[in-house]
């Protein structure tokens, strides 16, 4: 059973506050209670904090979108990360990508911050989420202050003066600059009324318009925040990322690592980029190329790599029982080698390289969430393979309700096409035309994004699989990195339905059932395509619904059931 205090508290660096949990009266009860039996001697000063930050950003947002539809995005839940331990956790670095916020404990401190600073906080960093840079971010959240009071920009400033995490400076340079950016003219926030066009600069996207005195004023707010953001990171990547040594602390390491492995034999291949082989079970006291390749491991980051690989372990020693002897294809085309972790078809093994894409595993530490995502990510991988090998299937008596589930799937996506307004069809047919849709045939719509959504069906059913072999946490985590937006990567509104269509899907495999609320309250999906009038919301929830008839049909034999939990210690 999902255990709410475990998985928002048991990562070291910080703590969670999950989309689900929070809104705009502030954290759920059931929050509250978790919350105040991890941290007894800050809960209720974080409460309050917490409380009254999310108060301000759901009415503040609410009401920016209300007045300045084109430049803001209005408020949606996310998964709140606090940070309480800058030296773990990376900056900018959000443990579910597309679905996060990211405070720090310091924010949410009343003697040193204020619910105005947390608020800015959040809306920063939503917009720097989407737009992956720090001078868009920046430019989009100027407007922000144009709708507030003297009062909240003061209490703002004051908080901000005393700020400690390690970007503060920027925000200490934003405090001092707010007395002219609340002189930027906005369309539609603080027009410029009767000041000449040609003294203007127009702001593209924040629709801000800044007069030439102002514009160096703006330039060099925008390099205090490009250098903040860089020397923030440069100082957490300068923590580990030394020069190898061979001090005794880090021989010492190997020399531990080493050993457990030869005692452990973990069932799991230590690679390097690229996948040549460092170690394996099969001759697990033969460690000499992993020595050369560990050279100047932390100690520290030893433990972690040990956590790591008893992971991969653990999920692959109850896969590995359950599965027995049966056959496996031993040429995939669904496992993708590559990504660090993943599955040796020809080999049954999972490889595990030591560089990973977040983080170096011979220097650091693994961020939070990454074991939980980790073994999510090894059943998953098995579930690819136990996909392609038949394992998870569609029993033949359950054939026919398979056809008949496709057939309607195709039908809603009719449906769809045929209610989209005029100002979209041109987009629409590109979109159709690029899945092999023929023109002047509506039952090929269907077919062509019926076809589109369940070419991702082998995701569907790894997952189906995976959940059988992963602790709740474990699926919690995966979820929350699947099921986000889409808005930045330059895909239609079709094309988005049909990836939305499989990925809510994911979200039986956790713990909260409730699939379209969780999805659409941490998706912008229904302001930006069912509230604009590209997609009425029945239509929407009917190609869902058809999408889970299609995905029920598939099963894992019942002769794959899990083990009792074992592995390597």
């Amino acid at each position: 059973m999902f255990n709410l205090r475990r998985f928002c508290f048991a990562e070291r660096g910080l703590f969670l506050v999950p989309a689900e949990h929070l809104g705009a009266d502030g954290c759920s009860a059931e929050y509250v209670d978790a919350h105040a039996s991890a941290r007894p001697e800050r809960a209720a000063n974080e409460r309050a904090m917490l409380d009254a930050t999310l108060q301000r950003y759901f009415a503040r947002t609410s009401a920016l979108t209300s007045r300045a539809p084109d430049s803001w995005m209005p408020p949606r839940r996310a998964n709140l990360a606090v940070i309480t331990d800058p030296a773990r956790v990376r900056p900018y670095t959000p443990p579910f990508l597309g679905t996060s916020w990211i405070l720090y404990e310091s924010d949410l401190d009343p003697e040193r911050s204020h619910p105005e600073f947390a608020t800015f906080q959040l809306v920063y960093f939503e917009r720097l989420a989407l737009l992956g840079s720090v001078r868009a971010a920046l430019l989009m959240s100027l407007s922000y202050w144009l709708d507030r009071s003297d009062d909240e920009a003061q209490s703002f400033a004051r908080a901000a003066s005393r700020a400690t995490r390690p970007d503060a400076r920027a925000f200490v340079a934003l405090a001092r600059a707010l007395p002219w950016i609340r002189e930027v003219f906005h369309s539609p926030l603080r027009e410029p009324g009767s000041v000449p066009p040609e003294t203007l600069l127009h702001v593209e996207g924040a629709n801000l318009l800044v007069p030439r005195a102002l514009q160096p004023e703006l330039v060099a707010l925008i390099r205090e925040f490009d250098a903040a953001s860089r020397e923030a990171d440069a100082a957490f990547v300068g923590r580990s990322k030394t020069a190898p040594s061979a001090s005794s602390a880090s021989n010492a390491a190997i020399d531990s690592l080493c050993q457990w492995l030869a005692d452990s034999a973990p069932s799991v291949v230590l690679a390097e980029k690229g996948g040549a082989a460092l170690w394996s079970p099969d001759a697990p006291k033969d460690a000499a190329r992993l020595r050369a390749a560990l050279a100047g491991l932390e100690p520290d980051a030893a433990e972690s790599l040990r956590e790591d690989l008893a992971t991969v372990s653990r999920v692959t020693h109850k896969i590995e029982k359950a599965l027995g002897d049966q056959p496996l294809v031993e040429v995939s085309h669904e496992v993708e080698e590559g990504g660090a972790v993943y599955v040796r078809p020809d080999l049954r093994r999972v490889v595990y390289e030591l560089e990973q894409s977040a983080f170096d595993a011979r220097l650091d530490v693994a961020p939070p969430f990454h074991r939980a995502l980790l073994a999510a990510r090894v059943a998953h991988e098995w579930g690819h393979l136990s996909h392609e090998s038949g394992i998870v299937c569609v029993p033949n008596a359950r054939r026919d309700e398979h056809d008949a589930a496709v057939s309607v799937l195709i039908d809603r996506y009719v449906d769809v096409v045929r209610a989209l307004p005029a100002r979209v069809e041109e987009e629409a047919r590109r979109e159709l035309d690029a899945m092999g849709a023929h023109r002047g045939r509506p039952r090929s719509w269907g077919e062509a994004l019926a076809s589109t959504t369940l070419a991702r069906i082998g995701d569907y059913a790894a997952n189906a699989f995976a959940r059988r072999f992963c602790e709740p946490e474990e699926l919690e985590a995966y979820v929350r990195v699947n099921v986000r937006h889409h808005l930045n990567e330059g895909v239609g509104p079709l094309g988005q339905l049909v990836r939305h269509a499989i990925e809510v899907q994911y979200l039986a495999i956790g713990s909260d059932q409730r699939r379209l609320e969780y999805f659409f309250s941490t998706s912008w999906f229904v302001p930006v395509f069912v509230e604009s009038g590209v997609f009425a919301a029945p239509l929407v929830e009917a190609v869902f619904a058809a999408t889970a008839a299609v995905c029920d049909c598939y099963e894992v034999r019942a002769s794959v059931d899990p083990p009792d939990p074992i592995g390597v210690k």
